[in-house]
C-alpha cells in the first residue's frame, strides 16, 4: 500500500508534466498574454493540488472525487495549450508531446480510480493510525489484552484489507 504521496507514480508523472508546462508559460508570448497564461497556470496547479488533497481524504471514494477533478485540470491544460499553439506561442510538435503525456497521465489516473473503486476503503487515515497503535501495543504490552485489540482478518473488520485484492497500479505491483 502506498503510504506517502510521492510514492504514487501518477503524482510524480504529474509533477514532471506541471514543471514542463510552467517552462512553457515563461516564454515571451505567454508572458505577454496574461489571461491565457493565468488560465494555464491555474489549471496546471490544480493537477497536483487535487491529487495531493485527495490523497489525504478519509475514504477512497473521496480520493476518487479529487482524482476526477485532477483529470479535468489535465484536460483544461491541454485545451489551453491548444489555444497557445493557435496563437503561435508553442509549435504543433510541442502541443503533440504535451497531449501525449497528458494522455498517459489521464490513463494512469483512470487506473488508480479503478483500483480505488475496487478497494472502496471507508477510513483510510484511521487504518494507518490503528496499525501504528497496534504495533506500539505489541511492543510495549497492554495491561488488559482484550482492550482495544485489533481484528486479525478482513472478516472481523471492514477496514482491514483482505489477503487477496487488486494490485496497486501506483506501486507497480
Amino acid at each position: 500500500m502506498v503510504e506517502k504521496l510521492n510514492d504514487l507514480r501518477v503524482y510524480r508523472q504529474a509533477e514532471r508534466y506541471c514543471t514542463a508546462v510552467l517552462k512553457l508559460c515563461r516564454r515571451s508570448g505567454f508572458r505577454r498574454d496574461r489571461k491565457l497564461r493565468d488560465q494555464v497556470e491555474s489549471a496546471n496547479d490544480s493537477i497536483k493540488a487535487n491529487i495531493s488533497e485527495g490523497f489525504e481524504q478519509g475514504s477512497d471514494a473521496q480520493f476518487v472525487r479529487y482524482l476526477q477533478y485532477s483529470k479535468g485540470s489535465v484536460a483544461e491544460v491541454v485545451s489551453r495549450l491548444g489555444d497557445a499553439q493557435k496563437k503561435g506561442y508553442i509549435t504543433a510538435n510541442e502541443l503533440k508531446r504535451f497531449e501525449d503525456e497528458a494522455e498517459r497521465i489521464l490513463n494512469a489516473i483512470g487506473k488508480l480510480i479503478q483500483y480505488l473503486d475496487d478497494c472502496d476503503w471507508k477510513d483510510r487515515g484511521r487504518y494507518r493510525s490503528r496499525l501504528r497503535a497496534a504495533e506500539r501495543k505489541s511492543t510495549t504490552g497492554s495491561k488488559d489484552p482484550k482492550r482495544n485489540t485489533l481484528p486479525k482478518t478482513a472478516d472481523e473488520s471492514p477496514w482491514l484489507p483482505g489477503e487477496e485484492g487488486p494490485l496497486d497500479p501506483a506501486s507497480g505491483d
